[in-house]
């Protein structure tokens, strides 16, 4: 059986001294803001399966070949006060932020950015409220959680003008973790994945 060829990259980089946005920086108050959409990665992986149908391949693509944000970098040096990849779902990245930092957080699942693709899934699903928990603990999304304070609107505003996605989605706490949909809390047990093949659990 011949064997496959594969590939991989590393890319190194270097920040100002002291101008690292780590995940440990966020404070009670802070608004989480997702920095691109979100469910992405676990549809993609989905539609390359064949489980679910990607008409014009928008969804595998975004799976297998990802676009670094690399334009965030001014504001999020000069706005955020943490942040994380989302590469093993939305609340489990954002609960590292809000654990690192000795906080809880509450998030609003009916507030995730999502891409057309995405939403359209999503319209199809007879139970919302489970449908948004998928993508947000799906994981592979190639987005960034961020911790923003003072500086709310104009982050905000600073992502748009780079046509990046951008929503505030839930505020870091002081302890604790509540899940909503649509106003009403939801019992969630899984967060994402956790490596090592497990599932990380509340």
């Amino acid at each position: 059986m011949k064997a496959r060829n594969s590939t991989g990259t590393t890319l190194l980089g270097w920040s100002p001294k002291g101008k690292a946005v780590e995940r440990s920086g966020a404070t009670a108050g802070d608004a989480l803001v997702v920095c691109g959409t979100v469910g992405d990665g676990l549809l993609g992986l989905r539609a390359a399966r064949g489980e679910i149908p990607d008409p014009d391949g928008a969804l595998v693509a975004r799976y297998r070949l990802p676009e670094p944000m690399l334009a965030l970098r001014e504001p999020l040096r000069a706005c955020a006060d943490a942040a994380a990849d989302v590469s093993d779902g939305l609340l489990a990245d954002a609960g590292r932020i809000a654990e690192a930092s000795g906080l809880g957080l509450e998030i609003h699942l009916d507030r995730l950015p999502l891409s057309a693709a995405a939403a359209a899934w999503l319209a199809k699903q007879p139970n919302q409220a489970e449908a948004r928990l998928a993508l947000a603990t799906g994981g592979d999304d190639y987005a960034l959680a961020c911790a923003v304070g003072r500086f709310e609107e104009g982050f905000i505003a600073a992502v748009t003008a780079l046509d990046i996605p951008v929503r505030q989605v839930g505020v870091f706490t002081e302890a604790g973790l509540r899940v909503l949909c649509d106003g009403a809390r939801m019992d969630v047990q899984q967060l994402g994945w956790r490596h090592g093949g497990s599932a990380r659990r509340a």
